[in-house]
């Protein structure tokens, strides 16, 4: 048996003066509460239940001079999800290995908006169901070669949607001799939006220039991912991957040509496409100085054929650097260097600029044990790890 609680208290004010003024506060509670109970028997069989409770009310109030009015939002919603699991697992010996089971979820979410100035008021309660069957079965065929294999059955129910899908994933891994390791890796998965994102309401950011707008029609993501990975002296990795994620939801921003707004929204892609390279080699010298380098190279492609009026489908090419390195002063201090770098990148028709990080930590220990240490650290020392967005996509003007 397992019980999680999470209790958060906020309160924020923000003033803005420049091309308009405003003033807005913010007093947001919320409160989490997870209990979940497991039971397995000596023969391969589990069952489990879990029960989590969500209840977040919050208060917005906005002064601006871009509206005639003030405006009072109080928003509350409430969440009851259970989920409930069978499942059963065989070992016949010779290698061979079979699991199933069932796996089912049920949510309420009863979500409520009151404004003062009646545009948005709004009570909503929306049921969503998720029953999954599934089988996998597991073999190796001697030493170098094994293989792992199963397919998941999902039925999804909203008051929108209505839908079943299936969902198949196979590894495969190969060892030609020792050190060496060849793996194949399919996996198909789904993502669901929150709860808040689908609701027809309303909030607002940025002294009331930007309003954040729910979407009642937004759907699940299919996501498909394969990769061929080649492990060389169990330490240097390359690896070939494709990712294929359909329905992708993303929030993007939309400059209004009638108001002086930015409306902020998830919205679903026709597809976001990802194929690229990766590649992770370690490099040691002596015992005193240990690195990880990894560098990833991806081909993107956005496509949304009904953003507004603004259909796009744009690609990038764009590589990311990484690097860790660990220096050892004799047998107590050790610094720890993270450094990171990335090419321009996309998403949607935002433009990601090139950025970087680098962060240091130095530690401690004085004791062989490591009982105690003592550590002290700055991340993003040269304060450049934070991406200022682009969006100047067809006569759209966000910097």
């Amino acid at each position: 048996f397992a019980y999680t609680s999470q209790l958060n208290n906020t309160r924020g004010t923000s003033e803005d003066d420049g091309d308009f003024t405003s003033l807005l506060r913010i007093h947001a509670k919320s409160q989490f509460h997870n209990f979940r109970l497991d039971y397995s028997t000596p023969f391969g069989f589990s069952a489990g239940a879990e029960y989590t409770y969500y209840n977040s009310p919050d208060e917005q109030w906005l002064k601006s001079s871009l509206y005639d009015e003030i405006y009072d939002i109080t928003s509350q919603q409430r969440i009851d999800k259970w989920h409930a699991y069978l499942k059963q697992e065989h070992d016949f010996g010779k290698d061979w290995g079979l699991n199933y089971g069932i796996n089912y979820t049920t949510s309420r979410d009863k979500s409520s908006q009151e404004n003062n100035n009646k545009s948005s008021d709004g009570n909503t309660i929306q049921n969503e169901d998720q029953m999954s069957f599934y089988v996998g079965a597991s073999k190796s065929f001697g030493q170098k070669l094994t293989m792992e294999a199963s397919l998941m059955e999902e039925y999804y129910h909203t008051p929108i949607w209505n839908e079943w899908n299936l969902f198949p994933t196979l590894s495969i891994t190969y060892l030609p001799k020792a050190g060496h390791v060849i793996q194949f890796d399919l996996d198909c998965d789904r993502d669901y939006p929150t709860y808040w994102s689908v609701k027809n309401f309303t909030t607002y950011n940025v002294g009331g220039y930007g309003k954040i707008v729910g979407n009642p029609t937004l759907k699940p993501s299919r996501d498909l991912s394969l990769s061929l990975t080649y492990i060389l002296h169990s330490r240097y990795v390359a690896s070939l991957f494709f990712n294929n994620s359909k329905d992708e939801f993303r929030q993007l921003p939309y400059q209004s040509d009638e108001k002086k707004e930015m409306e902020y929204k998830h919205v679903n892609f026709d597809h976001v496409n990802q194929v690229g390279l990766m590649l992770t080699a370690p490099i040691n010298i002596g015992n005193w100085w240990q690195n990880r380098l990894t560098f990833t190279g991806v081909y993107q492609n956005d496509k949304n054929s009904h953003f507004y009026d603004l259909p796009f489908d744009r690609s990038k090419w764009f590589c990311q650097a990484q690097w860790n390195g660990t220096f050892l002063f004799g047998k107590h201090v050790l610094l720890n260097l993270d450094a990171s770098v990335h090419t321009n990148a996309i998403q949607g028709i935002i433009d990601i600029p090139a950025s970087g990080y680098l962060n240091a930590a130095l530690t401690w220990k004085p004791l062989k044990d490591d009982k105690f240490q003592l550590k002290a650290y700055c991340n993003d020392i040269f304060e450049t790890g934070d991406n200022h967005l682009h969006d100047t996509y067809r006569g759209q003007h966000v910097i």
